[in-house]
Order: structure tokens, then sequence, then C-alpha cells
């Protein structure tokens, strides 16, 4: 039974003049299915329509023996040379802590294009079995190969609507004669793909159907994030989907929560973030209209803010070069830079940060050198007072992830919140989240 990694392995093996062996071509593959269909955290900064890949996957990929010479990390553009796999855009730049980017050569996508739409789109649509699996989904070691702290787990795979995100793919696009989609803009082009590669992998092939893989790993801070082209990291369309008819319960305002609870029972109340938990889209919309922002960007703004982002300067410069603040590029302009981090509302959330994390700093748990969180995940005390607010935070939430995990069947694990197949009850979960950490954490429900 032929799969897509098969059928672009035999493609690559067939191109006139290649000399890689079958083993080399399957890991380009690998490679080019990671190009075809990333996940949005792989979208390159710069370049648009371009993916940036780090640098030990292509090393992997592009390894071994070609025409008699040994392979190094950029050895890709002598395969490709030869082949023309892919569109490379840019050159690495350590001064600007630039990547190349990737796009696969027109060829190559429309072959892909064509494979998925004749197997799922214009076969039409077929009905899910409904099968249990029972292999656990995080892996045993964290990403730094030591035993992961976290004791909960969930299944290997998760059940998706097939049907759903074969109406999407109808929906948003069409294919080409040249085999190319056409789609109203390119998010919705990356939409397709990411459907049409969940359809694939939930075809029933290697997992039984309707199920698709779903691998996390535990990393530094104690929470655990899903690899490859995950439900966790996909576009929120792609995601809602594949998910559709199953409910989701999310933390309510998790960080901020977090940190004003361990500040009052330290004796340091947070007025400035009270106010916002207790009154979050009001504070959100009267920012976004004084700034002139988009909604979405004043939230993500908070969001990078309690995550450690500076407000002291617009760009920083690292060991890679000089780069763009995490909330400057979110702004997207000086004038809303500006006004943002002079925004009362704004201004005074950035102080009861500070303040927050300087508490739950000094009654961290300390010792030679490093200071612990609640998964007991270390993080260097030279670390900067942002960076270890932001490890103790998540610890928390990673242990309120653990306490789900253990006292509940979990679909999916987010970022931060829950997807289930049946409703669960959100105050039980509240419950068994007040006894695993100490703290009182909202959950919102919604039918995806």
């Amino acid at each position: 039974m032929t799969t897509l990694i098969d059928h672009i392995t035999n493609t690559i093996a067939n191109i006139d003049g290649n000399t890689l062996s079958t083993a080399r071509s399957a890991k380009l593959a690998l490679l080019v299915l990671a190009t075809y269909a990333p996940a949005k955290t792989r979208l390159h900064s710069e370049y648009d329509g371009y993916v940036s890949h780090h640098y030990t996957f292509i090393a992997k990929a592009a390894g071994g023996i070609y025409k008699n010479k040994k392979i190094s990390t950029g050895s890709l553009a002598a395969i490709n040379h030869d082949l023309d796999l892919f569109v490379i855009a840019g050159a690495y730049s350590k001064k600007q802590s630039l990547t190349k980017g990737y796009k696969l050569s027109s060829w190559l996508t429309a072959s892909i294009n064509n494979y998925l739409f004749d197997t799922y789109i214009n076969v039409g649509y077929t009905d899910n079995e409904k099968c249990s699996l029972l292999k656990k989904a995080i892996t045993k070691f964290d990403k730094n190969d030591k035993q992961r702290k976290g004791k909960g787990n969930l299944k290997f795979a998760v059940q998706i609507n097939r049907k759903v995100l074969f109406e999407l793919v109808k929906k948003i696009s069409t294919l080409g004669t040249d085999g190319q989609l056409i789609t109203s803009n390119d998010k919705n082009a990356l939409i397709a793909k990411q459907a049409l590669v969940m359809l694939e992998n939930s075809n029933g092939k290697v997992l039984p159907r309707g199920w698709m893989a779903q691998p996390y790993i535990e990393v530094a801070s104690g929470r655990v994030y899903g690899t490859g082209l995950h439900l966790q990291n996909a576009c929120k369309e792609t995601r809602t989907a594949a998910l559709k008819g199953l409910y989701q319960l999310d933390i309510s305002n998790a960080h901020y929560s977090i940190l004003a609870q361990a500040s009052a029972a330290n004796n340091t109340p947070l007025q400035n973030i009270e106010f916002y938990i207790r009154n979050k889209q009001m504070v959100r919309a009267t920012i976004a209209e004084d700034c002139m922002m988009e909604l979405k960007d004043v939230k993500q703004a908070l969001i990078a803010l309690i995550y450690g982002a500076s407000l002291s300067t617009k760009y920083l410069r690292t060991d890679k070069g000089v780069k763009q603040t995490a909330i400057f590029r979110i702004c997207g302009s000086d004038e809303a830079y500006d006004a943002l981090i002079q925004h009362h509302f704004f201004k005074g959330i950035a102080e009861d940060v500070k303040k927050g994390g300087s508490v739950m700093i000094d009654n961290a748990k300390a010792k030679t050198g490093n200071m612990y969180n609640a998964l007991n995940k270390p993080i260097s005390s030279s670390e900067t007072l942002a960076k270890q607010t932001a490890h103790l935070l998540q610890g928390i939430e990673a242990q309120a992830l653990d306490a789900v995990l253990t006292a509940a069947e979990v679909a999916v694990a987010l970022h931060d919140g829950y997807v289930f197949y049946t409703k669960v009850s959100a105050s039980f979960l509240e419950t068994e989240i007040k006894k695993a950490t100490g703290y009182n954490l909202t959950l919102e429900e919604e039918t995806i």
C-alpha cells in the first residue's frame, strides 16, 4: 500500500541522473514533506512562502555519500543542483540571525498535490473507523535525553474528523491543470496542505483509519511540545477542522493568574494584573483602540510580556547577531510599539510582572547555582529575572497539565489547554489542578 512518503521517495529516486540510493532518497523525502506542509512555527520570518529548517535536520536529510563525496550541512545545494527539489532563498547570516529559506520546486509541489488530490479529494469522502490505541504519546525521555518529570500521559494517536478536513480542502482550494494549488492567499494554501497531509496521516495505512499520530516531548521547563506537523502547532483553521465536534478546556490567563496568586500569598498583591484578570476583554480592547493595534496582536504582546519579552529596546544583540525583540516584532511599527509600552494598562501590567517575578524567584527552591520549578526542572540562577520567572510559571502550568492527564482521558494537549472526546467537568479538573499545584486556575469550555 503506497504512502505519501513512498510516493515522494519513488519520485526522487526516479529523477534522471539521480545517483542516490533508495534509502538516501527516503531521507530526503522527510525533508520534502516537512517543507511541503510545515508547522506554522517553521515559516520563515524573512522570506514569505519559505520554510526555515534546523541545520541538523538538513544535515541528516542530505548526509551520506553523493558522487563519492562526503556531505556536510551545506551539501543539500549539491544534491539540489542535480535534482531540482527545492527553491532556496538567501544565505545563512550569523550577524543578521538569518537562515536560508526553503520551498519546493514547482514540479515537485505539483507531484505531491496531484497524489493527495487523487487519493483524498477527487475520489470523494469515506467514513472513519473507530478504534483505540494504547501506546503513550509523550516520550519517556525529555529533549535533553533525561527522564521526563511528568507522570501523566495520553494516547499516541488522536481520532480526527476526516470529513471536515476534506470539506475544508474543497472549500478553500482547487487543483490547477499545472498541479499547483489555487487558493485566495498564501495562508489558505498552507492550511490546505496541512489538511491534506493530515488526511494522508490518518488514512489507515499505518495506524487505524481516522487516527493520526501525535507524539510529544517534554522540554526544559516541563511543558510538552508536539513534534513535527502536530495539531498543537498547526494553523488554527486546520486544527479546528481536525478536532470538530470535540470539547476543549483552556486555562484562563494561566501565567497571569499563577503570578498574581503567588505574589498575594507572599503579601505582595499585583493590583494591575488582578484588574486585568477581572477585566480581560475590556483591557485588551482599550489597548487595541488606543494604540491602533489589532486585538490579536495585543493578546500576543501580553503573552510575550509574561514570557519575559524585553521592553527596554526594540532590538537585541545576541551571539547570532541583531534581531527585533518579540513585542516590537508583534507591534510591527515604531508608532504602535511606542504607544503600547507607554499605555497605562500595559505599563502597569509590565511593572507587576517584574514585581511578581522577583517574589516567585525569592521563594523558589535553589541549589548549587540552579533554581528549580514545580516539576523540579532546573534553570541557572544567572539567567535574567524574566527567564527565571517564565521557567517557574511554565513549571506550574506543566504541573497543571500533568494533573489533567492523570485525572482524565485527554485527546490532545495544547499549550494552555486540553481537548477531550467527551465532555469533562471543568470544576472537577479545576479541583484536581488545585490539589496538584495549590493554585486556583479557571478552565474555559468550548465545543470545537
